[in-house]
């Protein structure tokens, strides 16, 4: 994710040498710590916390880090549900996996595999659901269904990816390229 600048050109200019270097455009949150950072003020999180691990892997070792990670969810899922529905509904997790933040490990995980700026925007909703465990959540006894606990819960991380996504992402139609001058003599 960090970018590296590149010599776009350079040119005389009297007794100067003058680099223009091209900088690739990012956002403001472009680093797992200052996308942690920006969700901590979106939450308005007062007090401190360390930030969790993140790593970067492939689908298939999201999709077993998932499956470690939810078992109980998936058990269940198989005790409230018929088998091939809830079989139905791991298998959908398991396609379309793209983060997922290990409660047990206190890790994020995050898809190697997708765009740069999809992967910070679920880096934010991951990071929402470590405060969410770090801070018990919402309040469950006010919550006595855990499905519609964690859907509230999964509402609140889409809700900042989605914010994220609109202030750093779809703000990167603008040129590519940001030329930075570096004057030597």
């Amino acid at each position: 994710m960090k970018s590296t600048p590149f010599l776009h050109s350079a040119l005389w200019i009297g007794p100067l040498l003058v680099f223009l270097i091209v900088q690739p455009a990012t956002g403001a949150c472009e680093s797992p710590e200052a996308i942690f950072r920006w969700v901590i003020q979106e939450l308005k999180i007062e007090q401190p916390f360390e930030m969790p691990a993140v790593r970067f892997v492939e689908r298939k070792a999201l999709a077993g880090i998932l499956v470690q990670s939810n078992i109980n969810a998936y058990r269940l899922w198989l005790s409230k549900d018929e088998p091939t529905q809830a079989e139905h509904m791991r298998k959908h997790y398991l396609d379309t996996i793209v983060g997922v933040f290990d409660p047990k490990t206190k890790i994020v995980y995050i898809g190697d595999f997708l765009p740069d700026c999809r992967r910070q925007a679920v880096m934010a909703h991951e990071f929402v659901h470590y405060f969410q465990h770090m801070t018990n959540g919402f309040n469950a006894n006010k919550i006595y269904d855990q499905s519609a606990l964690r859907s509230v819960m999964e509402f609140q991380a889409y809700r900042i990816e989605n914010r994220f996504t609109k202030q750093f992402c779809e703000s990167r139609d603008l040129p590519v390229n940001k030329p930075q001058m570096i004057v030597s003599n």
